[in-house]
């Protein structure tokens, strides 16, 4: 009995390499979709509330999307409040105050 291609010795490694890089492929991919400016909805985000919302209507949903989208703003300042102070930071010590 022949063993195929895809199952011979020579193949194991390749098959590793080649998981590995769809993997990395996705991580970035995700990455990519997920970054972006505070007031731009990513895909992830859209995906997000179309299921925090399935089975709502009215202003219980408008409740929940309000929810979410301020929540995403809120972390989004943060983080940028942050990054400023840092970066202050670094311009205060290289400048010797």
């Amino acid at each position: 009995m022949r063993r195929s291609f895809w199952k011979s010795n020579l193949m194991k490694p390749l098959r590793a390499v080649f998981l590995v890089f769809i993997l990395l492929a996705l991580l970035v991919l995700l990455r990519w979709t997920c970054s972006g400016p505070c007031g731009k909805d990513t895909p992830v985000d859209r995906a997000g509330d179309l299921l925090a919302i399935m089975g709502k209507k009215g202003m219980q949903k408008n409740a929940v999307l309000i929810g979410r989208k301020t929540g995403r703003w809120f972390v989004c300042v943060q983080k940028q409040t942050r990054q400023t102070a840092k970066a202050f930071q670094n311009l205060k010590r290289k400048s010797g105050f």
